[in-house]
């Protein structure tokens, strides 16, 4: 084993000899040229549609505007100047300002001026950095024996996803929401790696002599995801659902709503909503001191109950409510008849149970009606 090691160590090293010798001056102008570098390109997530095509939750991109102080301090140009009159005609920034920030951190590679800006405010950005030098010019009405360099560098946008609810509170409790473009809660979460897609990439590398190529791997967005659910229907019994809870003084009302051909769930909602555009928003629901007043453990106790989906979270055994359902299953397949009798003599055994009638006693001989009632 030793003579093995020393023979492979001995390999190593001239194998590194010879890049040294024959080949060191090309690897040092790789090294000192970055011989590869590489940038997420972020995959949209996937819409939530209702049952007739209605956007309920879907991505639009946004846009962090990135300073480079590194590149934009580079002796012998003039990008400080430039880039921040840019900014300052396109955003409103003070130049002094942004030469402050710069100067303040000088030994930056990235630094964040702003955040989730829309295309709407970035657009006029966009389109005068990737203008000639004249146009820059004109509209930064710069004299004509300006003779700086006019060209744009150290300042970039970083775009990326917020997905919005369209409805705010609508369907909360079975939408869920999302954290880094990934599901928590709901549908979110239960469908995110149909949702999620998967992210792209841009990358350099250094090819045959010394010559860096580009490469592209493609994002592929996320996938639509279609509920059963329908925005009336959801909509008419959240709006009663809460009239409900107001006017009972229960602790929590949940309805669902199916198609009893297909068992599609229609409607499906409970009193514990929020916001998913801002799930831990709890201002929304109680008062300033309320929330102000709250530990930890008491904020994420309150925020969990708000977040799950009661209707299939919670159980609830319906008892004498659900004999409806029984008592229509049974005449549906014709097991029962309405004018059968029977015997109720306060207890039945069912394998190792035996569960008792509200009276103990029992009622004795009695129709189907009196039997429901």
């Amino acid at each position: 084993m030793t003579v093995i090691f020393v023979v492979l160590l001995a390999s190593v090293i001239g194998g590194l000899f010879y890049i040294k010798i024959f080949n060191g001056a090309s690897y040092a102008q790789v090294i000192r040229n970055r011989s590869i570098s590489s940038s997420t390109i972020t995959a949209k997530r996937g819409d939530i549609l209702d049952r007739n095509n209605v956007l309920l939750a879907t991505s639009t991109v946004q846009y962090d505007l990135i300073l480079d102080p590194v590149i934009i301090l580079e002796e012998g140009h003039n990008y400080l100047d430039i880039m921040s009159r840019i900014l300052e005609k396109c955003f409103g920034y003070q130049p002094e300002e942004i030469k402050t920030r710069a100067r303040g951190n000088a030994d930056s590679r990235y630094v964040v001026l702003d955040r989730e800006l829309s295309y709407t405010q970035v657009r006029e950005f966009v389109e005068i950095i990737a203008a000639d030098k004249t146009t820059i010019k004109e509209f930064l009405e710069l004299p004509d024996d300006y003779d700086g360099v006019i060209e744009v560098a150290g300042v970039w946008l970083d775009d990326s996803y917020k997905r919005n609810y369209m409805y705010g509170t609508f369907a909360s409790s079975v939408l869920g929401f999302t954290e880094n473009n990934a599901g928590v809660y709901g549908i979110e979460k239960y469908y995110n790696e149909q949702l999620a897609g998967t992210d792209g990439k841009k990358y350099s590398y250094v090819g045959e002599d010394n010559v860096i190529e580009n490469g592209l791997i493609e994002q592929q967005d996320g996938d639509t995801v279609q509920l059963t659910l329908d925005y009336n229907i959801e909509s008419i019994v959240e709006k009663h659902m809460l009239e409900t809870l107001e006017a009972s003084g229960a602790r929590t009302v949940a309805v669902t709503i199916q198609d009893p051909n297909t068992g599609e769930f229609l409607a499906m909602a409970d009193t514990g909503y929020f916001d998913p555009n801002n799930p831990r928003d709890l201002k929304a629901r109680y008062s300033s001191e309320t929330v102000d007043a709250m530990n930890d453990a008491e904020t994420t106790a309150v925020l969990t109950e708000n977040w799950k989906n009661y209707c299939v979270t919670d159980t609830y055994e319906p008892g004498s409510t659900f004999k409806a359902f029984t008592v229509a299953g049974a005449l549906e397949e014709g097991r029962i008849s309405e004018s059968q009798m029977f015997d109720c003599d306060g207890s039945v055994q069912m394998l190792d149970y035996t569960i008792h009638c509200a009276n103990i006693a029992g009622h004795g001989t009695i129709t189907l009606t009196d039997a429901l009632a």
